[in-house]
């Protein structure tokens, strides 16, 4: 959606799902989008816990009363008993400057997700690597597959977030090959254009090439 720092989008098929809630000042945004959809949010599936994507989760929770689901490696992330570590060079002097004046409000998630669980139609599949809870949520029905941040479609093709903002870029490598056996057509990043229709074969070919 429009006006969202990182991709955020509203899922209408089944209760009302949101992935990824944005920086924290997109919360309105979102409010803004769903309601004009008619949406009023049931869920909230947050694919880690990095700023960008659970920013407004706190705010949206506020305001809507959705459950929160986040995988529960990356849920003390969340609630705050955990803190990431800051990138190395320019972008990380940038965020250790500015994060005590934009950090999220701490909260504790509703559900925990795990491996293979199945929240409201949609698949969890821990793709370690980005962080340690990373998640892609595969929704079977429509053959549609929401991935985080562990594959971007920045530059318009298939590639991985830089090393640095890793958790582990050669484990996320490895999780990756989880997606090889899923069938699915439609395919939504957490940062850059989704591929609607066709996805399965370009994003396998690059899965295929590491």
């Amino acid at each position: 959606m429009d006006g969202v720092l990182a991709n955020s989008y509203i899922v209408l098929y089944g209760d009302p799902t949101l992935i990824d809630s944005g920086m924290p000042n997109n919360g309105r945004r979102i409010i803004e989008y769903a309601n004009n959809l008619h949406a009023q949010l049931k869920y909230i599936l947050l694919t880690h816990a990095h700023i960008d994507h659970a920013g407004s989760v706190s705010y949206l929770k506020e305001k809507t009363n959705a459950k929160i689901a986040i995988h529960e490696a990356d849920a003390p992330y969340l609630n705050g008993s955990k803190k990431f570590t800051m990138p190395k060079g320019f972008k990380g002097f940038l965020y250790r400057v500015l994060y005590p004046f934009i950090s999220p409000k701490p909260l504790e998630p509703d559900i925990k997700l795990k491996d293979g669980d199945l929240i409201n139609g949609f698949e969890v599949i821990n793709i370690k690597g980005h962080t340690e809870g990373s998640c892609a949520f595969y929704h079977r029905a429509t053959k549609s597959l929401f991935i985080g941040d562990s594959i971007s479609m920045e530059t318009g093709k298939p590639s991985l977030p830089p090393d640095r903002y890793n958790y582990n870029t050669e484990l996320l490598k490895e999780s990756l090959k989880k997606i090889l056996d899923l069938d699915f057509e439609n395919f939504f990043p957490g940062h850059g254009d989704p591929i609607v229709g066709g996805a399965g074969r370009i994003v396998k070919e690059f899965v295929h090439s590491f």
